[in-house]
């Protein structure tokens, strides 16, 4: 009866191997999701630099021409900085069903240990009841040995 459990031991290992690789994912998607938000606050940094810079030459004087470039610029880089909110905003969803996945898997997991631990003790108790019986049936024969 000890295959049983043992059986299921070998599951768990390949579940417990799974439940490595989603720790593995989430730790990466947590770093990639950090590096989303550095390059978002990097483009926050150079569209206000850019725009201190125009606004310091704008003193000096600026023509039309280098006003609609600077305008068109800006235009371009809100766009960017719109797409990387999306990547950002995209991103999180993702590491957020990866974590609720990692959560299940690892109640599912200490689910699976309790199941095989019950396991365990009733085949440890159906064991030592059948060593009990088989000590019981040798003291009675050595008894009736005695008397005969």
């Amino acid at each position: 009866m000890k295959a049983q459990s043992k059986r299921l031991g070998v599951v768990l290992k390949v579940y417990i191997q799974k439940e490595k690789k989603m720790s593995d994912l989430l730790r990466d998607l947590t770093i990639q999701k950090q590096q989303e938000e550095e390059k978002l606050t990097q483009l926050y940094d150079y569209q206000k630099q850019y725009d201190k810079n125009f606004h310091e030459k704008a003193k000096i004087g600026v023509t039309g021409a280098q006003l609609h470039s600077q305008q068109h610029f800006m235009d371009q880089l809100s766009g960017v900085i719109k797409g990387q909110h999306k990547a950002l905003n995209d991103q999180n969803q993702y590491l957020e069903s990866v974590k609720q996945k990692y959560m299940q898997m690892l109640f599912k997991r200490q689910c699976f240990e309790k199941l095989i631990k019950k396991m365990e003790v009733k085949e440890q108790y159906h064991l030592d009841k059948a060593e009990q019986k088989l000590m019981d049936e040798l003291t009675m024969q050595m008894m009736r040995a005695k008397h005969n």
